[in-house]
């Protein structure tokens, strides 16, 4: 796992750029080492934290001819097969890292290697001969990179600071990234909040050569859902085997690792299976002091049925202003989950212990674990409502208390008659109306449709059923733009390596061609998923509703933190820069103070977009603090 950056220039005569102020950047992703390779007009480099072969996987990685130069961010978890394999062809290996793997195996099978890897990364393999770069990102997204052709020359990253630390390189708002944001908690990739710069998409690897850049992708969730397993039991059988396998290669490391353990099926499945390979496992777990809902009491619970060496914090709104800032740094874009910040803080608390992390991320999307899957199995029994009736279901919601908001919100998007607007209904924040009266018209876009996204992924699964168009929706969405991002850059912040184990890719492909009806009911969620580990887990655990890793931002933003958000949100800086109608924003603040309203998630994406613009927009910008300057091992070509 580490951090990568390059630059080609277009000038083939220009000289070879220093790295240090992009890898500087990069610290905290990678502290064991640091390393960089220059020729002729192209630079890349890495910050490494060593996970396998730690003596022997330095980077930039060279093949035996020099010719062939990688870095990598990530892990191979096949790879000791791969590596096998390779032996078997006649190549050999000078270490024991998976990096090299990949590198060999690029010179044997070119671009085609993407189809043997099983694991997440982002990396980068310069052609010298050729002077020609290629890179890719893995098939769901959990490792970013990203990339701009800019001020004469491509660059690559990790991380969008990164590519800042280029002066040259410009930090330009991008109104498109803005519409995102604002409607949906997250820029949509490949536009990132920054014009200009963008996020290579997930199952995709790009090719500049010669100023020329080529984007193709080389998988895809897969949207016919054939053949089907028409058998719950074949269903069943099949999903407990592969989550057993995937929980298997994610433990490889020669280092020690843990896993988050909340009070949720997921990650109590993940840590049971460990806890039977492995034997004694270290978990980490989170709360809130003021929380009724706080998870803690189920995190003990599980740790004690499975025996784990347990450890855990619970936290106040104190911490969250403090912290804000570092967490807005870390992200480069405002973001728009506020589970970002006991993310950071349970990876900080784990890192003190082990170096790896496995969690439960993405369970839900999989085998049908959100409500709105249940709500969306309704959808076509609601559009059979008369329209006089549904048109008075739409005037009483205004009446209903605010308290009532999940179900006016329920109640709106489905009778939504246009199924591709319906299912973007349910990640929305601003609405198109409050958005229109918030954003100065200089930020406004009246040729982007915003809802564009959605429906046209909605309309590619059409030979899917209802419900897992929605759970294919979501994978390509909300989840490497959303929870990936938040798991990457919060756990990397802390120098901490999370895995997820449920996004094999295998078991991906397997739940797509599982039908909905043994996942959702309209009653339950999950229906498949629990009989698939229902072992492993306590009853009263294994029958627990889905509640997520939320943050008492309503009762914060109401009562301990509505002064500090106040200051944010009508500060100098704020007013001057135009972009929000500042009565709007203190309407939205006093509607959800006084109760007339809950608006905690549109005060979460506002004061985010605050602080990010004053530490990435504004000319003061200064870095914050990071490691001292780095100076890397630099191999000359």
């Amino acid at each position: 796992m580490c951090g990568i950056v390059g630059i080609v220039h277009h000038d083939v005569d220009h000289p070879a750029s220093d790295l240090s102020a992009a890898l500087s950047a990069l610290a905290h992703r990678g502290p064991d080492d640091h390393g960089s390779y220059q020729n002729g007009h192209m630079s890349m480099g890495m910050a490494r934290l060593s996970i396998i072969d730690l003596a022997g996987g330095h980077q930039p990685m060279s093949d035996d001819s020099k010719r062939y130069w990688i870095v990598f961010n990530g892990e191979i978890f096949n790879y000791s097969d791969l590596r096998a394999e390779l032996g078997r062809l006649g190549y050999s290996f000078r270490s024991t890292s998976d990096t090299e793997v990949v590198l060999v195996g690029y010179r044997h099978w070119g671009t085609a290697v993407l189809d043997r890897l099983n694991g997440m990364f982002a990396f980068a393999i310069w052609d010298q001969q050729d002077r020609r770069l290629w890179i890719a990102r893995d098939r769901l997204g959990i490792k970013p990179l990203y990339y701009t052709q800019l001020a004469g020359a491509f660059r690559f990253a990790s991380e969008i600071k990164a590519l800042l630390a280029a002066p040259e390189v410009p930090r330009t708002l991008s109104r498109i990234g803005l519409l995102n944001y604002l409607t949906y908690g997250h820029a949509i990739a490949p536009d990132t909040m920054f014009e200009g710069i963008f996020k290579l998409l997930p199952g995709h690897h790009l090719t500049y050569h010669q100023g020329t850049i080529r984007v193709a992708p080389y998988w895809t969730v897969p949207s016919s859902g054939q053949p089907r397993i028409e058998s719950i039991q074949d269903a069943i059988q099949q999903s407990r085997a592969l989550v057993e396998d995937a929980v298997r290669l994610h433990m490889v490391a020669d280092v020690p690792v843990g896993a988050f353990l909340s009070g949720g099926i997921d990650s109590a499945t993940v840590v049971g299976l460990m806890t039977r390979l492995t034997g004694k496992v270290k978990t980490f777990s989170l709360g809130f002091e003021d929380d009724q809902r706080n998870e803690l009491s189920a995190a003990r619970r599980l740790a004690r049925h499975f025996g784990t060496d347990h450890y855990e914090a619970n936290v106040s709104f104190a911490e969250l202003p403090p912290l804000l800032e570092k967490l807005v740094y870390h992200f480069d874009e405002p973001f728009g989950d506020a589970s970002c910040f006991p993310t950071y803080l349970v990876s900080r608390l784990a890192q003190k212990h082990v170096k790896v992390v496995l969690t439960g991320d993405g369970g839900d999307e999989l085998f049908g674990g959100y409500v709105r899957y249940r709500a969306e199995r309704m959808s076509p029994w609601v559009q059979t409502v008369p329209g006089a009736v549904r048109k008075l279901a739409l005037s009483t919601l205004s009446t209903l208390a605010p308290r009532q908001h999940r179900l006016k919100r329920i109640l709106r998007i489905t009778l939504q008659s246009n199924p591709g607007l319906r299912y973007a209904g349910w990640s929305e924040v601003f609405s198109r109306d409050l958005f229109q009266q918030l954003v100065s018209p200089a930020f406004q876009m009246a040729n982007y449709d915003v809802y564009a996204p959605y429906e046209t992924l909605y309309r590619t699964s059409s030979a899917l059923d209802i419900t897992n168009r929605a759970m294919y929706t979501d994978l390509q969405m909300r989840l490497p733009n959303l929870y990936l991002e938040k798991v990457d850059k919060a756990t990397m912040a802390a120098s901490l390596e999370a895995r997820v184990p449920l996004l094999d890719y295998r078991l991906v492909e397997l739940a797509q061609r599982i039908p909905s009806t043994f996942k959702v009911s309209h009653r339950e969620t999950k229906i498949l998923f629990r009989q698939a580990v229902a072992d492993l887990l306590p009853p009263d655990i294994l029958n627990l509703p889905k509640h997520g890793f939320s943050v008492p931002t309503r009762l914060w933003f109401q009562g301990q933190l509505k002064d500090f958000v106040r200051d944010v949100l009508t500060s100098r800086s704020a007013r001057e820069r135009g972009i929000f109608d500042t009565s709007v924003v203190e309407s939205v603040l006093d509607s959800h103070v006084d109760n007339r309203g809950l608006y905690e998630t549109h005060l979460w994406l506002l004061l985010n977009f605050e602080l990010w613009a004053q530490r990435y927009l504004d000319p003061a910008f200064v870095e914050p603090e990071i490691a001292a300057s780095v100076v890397p091992k630099v191999t000359v070509g």
